[in-house]
């Protein structure tokens, strides 16, 4: 079974969840977010199918991709860590809404073409995942 890991289960997180579940057949969304609220309204909706207050959990896991639906300021902290941590055969995309110190924190990384730098232009003023919904990134660049 293919495993996806996505941190951070807000509006982003959550919506690519919804559109993840729907296009793809046979995988299994593994989700981390350090708010036990957010935790719960994202298993209860289905948005994910586990659900772990750590990044550590989720590295015991054997997943193929890792997306990072966090701030930038935490991505910036976690991710040269992640890549040094994660398999040789999973890609980490981050979504974060700038880019410059995001590549620079990871440049000259050993696993960098194990990351990508991508940002959905799409959003709305509300967050949380009970603000996810299916299509938030249709026709968007």
């Amino acid at each position: 079974m293919n495993r996806i890991g996505i941190v951070g289960l807000g509006l982003i997180g959550g919506s690519i969840a919804m559109d993840l579940k729907a296009k793809q057949q046979g995988i299994q969304l593994l989700g981390v977010d350090t708010k036990p609220l957010h935790r719960s309204v994202a298993l209860e909706r289905g948005l994910v199918d586990e659900c772990y207050p750590s990044l550590d959990r989720l590295l015991q896991e054997d997943t193929s991709l890792i997306i990072l639906a966090i701030p930038v300021g935490s991505i910036l902290c976690h991710l040269p860590d992640l890549l040094s941590s994660i398999g040789e055969n999973t890609l980490i995309i981050d979504v974060g809404s700038t880019k410059s110190g995001i590549c620079k924190a990871v440049k000259a990384h050993p696993r960098r073409e194990q990351f990508l730098a991508a940002h959905p232009i799409a959003g709305t003023e509300y967050s949380g995942p009970d603000a996810a919904f299916m299509g938030l990134f249709k026709n968007k660049p």
